[in-house]
This record gives structure tokens, C-alpha cells and sequence, in this order.
């Protein structure tokens, strides 16, 4: 300890307020409900989380890179990559709408796996697109991640 400072004070003598990290009574209480309560899902739902977050993850993940390759290898710019990856993900907007209802006709499980294998495609297309106009083909039809991600998101709702 440094000289002339003075030693913190123990922790009995620390008062058990919201501040310090204890909480109240309320607190404690509500978050045992809600751990009670995330034991109790069954194990499909996890699978599904635990899916659903690797496949956003490696989604997510491209973004960086397509950017890239967008911008080093086909010379578009930045700008221009923008608007279409910004157009591409407002128009899956109404896709969600069509997902709902495919799912509801078809089954979640279907709809899933189409939608997770549409985009995997269309990823793979991207990668071996060489030319501007495959590459915006790609992005407007079946819109890349609009008919894959937006149409499955109906299904993953519980």
C-alpha cells in the first residue's frame, strides 16, 4: 500500500446498496425467476439459439470481406457497395412477410433449410463471381440475404 493513503475499508463495513454490485431483494429475486425460468426450455430451443447464433455469426462475418472484394477485385466503390448492400437488406423486409406464411403452410424445419441453403449458395456464387454484372446479379436475385435470412426469420420465432 502507498504511503499516505488510506486502507480501504473491509469488506463487512461496505453497505449492500444497488451501487455496489449486491442489489436489492427485488433484484436478486427476479434474476433467480428468470434463471428458473431459462432451465426449463427444452432442448430444442438452445439448439436452436446455438444455430441460430453461429449461422449469424458466419453471416455477419462476410460483410468485412465482400467489401473488400467488391471494392480490390471488381473496383467498386465504397459508396457504391454501400447502396447495394443497403438496398439488398431493405428489400428483404417484405420476404419476412412471405416466410411467415411459407412456414406456417410448410413447417419451420423446411423453410430453415432452404433458406440456410439458398444463402450458402448465393455466398459460394459470390465467391466465384469474377465479373460486375454476376456479382449484382447475385445481390438483386433472389436477393442474397433477403431471401435467405428475412424469410427464414419467421421460422426461428417460437
Amino acid at each position: 500500500m502507498a504511503p499516505g493513503r488510506p486502507a480501504p475499508p473491509s469488506p463487512d463495513t461496505i453497505p449492500a446498496t444497488p451501487s455496489s454490485g449486491e442489489g436489492t431483494t427485488a433484484d436478486t429475486a427476479q434474476r433467480a425467476h428468470i434463471a428458473v425460468g431459462l432451465r426449463t426450455l427444452p432442448r430444442q430451443y438452445w439448439l436452436l439459439i446455438a444455430g441460430t447464433f453461429v449461422y449469424a455469426t458466419g453471416v455477419e462475418m462476410c460483410y468485412p470481406f465482400q467489401t473488400l472484394y467488391l471494392n480490390q477485385r471488381l473496383g467498386l466503390s465504397m459508396t457504391s457497395i454501400g447502396v447495394i448492400i443497403g438496398v439488398t437488406l431493405f428489400a428483404g423486409l417484405p420476404f419476412q412477410i412471405v416466410g411467415g406464411a411459407v412456414a406456417d403452410r410448410f413447417g419451420r424445419r423446411p423453410v430453415l433449410i432452404l433458406a440456410i441453403c439458398a444463402g450458402m449458395a448465393l455466398y459460394i456464387g459470390l465467391g466465384v463471381a469474377h465479373q460486375l454484372w454476376l456479382v449484382i446479379a447475385l445481390f438483386a436475385f433472389p436477393r442474397r440475404r433477403s431471401a435467405g435470412r428475412s424469410t427464414s426469420r419467421p421460422a426461428t420465432r417460437w
